[in-house]
């Protein structure tokens, strides 16, 4: 009896060597900063991405932080309208909280949303932006799809500010976070931003990247905030390279 005690001792050790000398990792996984999986902020929750989150940019998804607030913040967070002193209608549209609570966004009905709605009105009078043109059907279809994904509080962190070229990288940056006062008959500071030349003129004697970086000596562009540290990169970049119209 005792032979067979320490002949099942010695399996046992033998067996239990076994298990963990042939035991298999998994792969390594990327796992997202603050402990989460790094799951595609884009469905239909509306769980707010923490700061620590690292997303990749994904061409399916409109990201808030990105894309949306800066083009809210560009045409229609001014002074007089939708900026949290002025709030007119009482509508704030200058952070999340502010146009989730104000902007009357309906999940389940998305163009119902009056944020959609107003920006679709024929009534030049009714339509937002007041008084100026309207968006662009690109950025109303954003604006549309932010809400049909959720109207999340999401962002995404990739940049290459190698990526440089004007009509790719350079101009939807204008677009949505300059052109909203650099634009129509009485452009902010004289400077119209539609066109490459008028955006050229202050990109070649050092202006743009002056009022964008916030440097000394320069008044800061865009007023509403500072641009993604991504866009300054680019801007600067394609200054660098003779601010040309590629």
């Amino acid at each position: 009896m005792y032979r067979f005690f320490l002949l099942c001792s010695l399996a046992l050790i033998l067996s239990g060597t076994l298990v963990l000398d042939s035991c298999q990792h998994e792969p390594f996984l990327l796992i997202a900063s603050n402990g989460a999986d790094p799951t595609d902020t884009g469905g239909n929750d509306t769980t707010s991405q923490t700061d620590s989150t690292v997303i990749l940019c994904s061409p399916d998804t409109v990201y808030f932080r990105n894309t949306i607030l800066p083009l809210l913040v560009s045409n229609c967070s001014m002074s007089g309208c939708h900026d949290a002193t002025s709030h007119k209608e009482d509508v704030v549209l200058t952070s999340y909280a502010s146009v989730r609570s104000t902007g009357e966004i309906k999940l389940s009905k998305p163009r119902e949303s009056e944020l959609y709605k107003v920006l679709i009105k024929n009534d030049p009078k009714e339509r937002m932006p007041e008084g100026k043109a309207p968006l662009p059907d690109e950025q109303i279809a954003q604006i549309l799809k932010w809400i049909e994904q959720g109207a999340k509080d999401n962002y995404c962190n990739e940049c290459d500010s190698t990526q440089a070229a004007y009509a790719l990288n350079i101009r939807p940056i204008i677009v949505k976070s300059c052109q909203g006062c650099h634009s129509g008959t009485s452009p902010g500071g004289g400077f119209d931003f539609t066109s490459v030349q008028g955006l050229q003129t202050v990109a070649l004697n050092g202006k743009l990247v002056g009022a964008v970086s916030r440097l000394p000596g320069f008044k800061a562009m865009p007023e509403s905030g500072k641009l993604p540290d991504c866009d300054v990169s680019k801007i600067r970049e394609w200054v660098r390279n003779g601010a040309l119209n590629n």
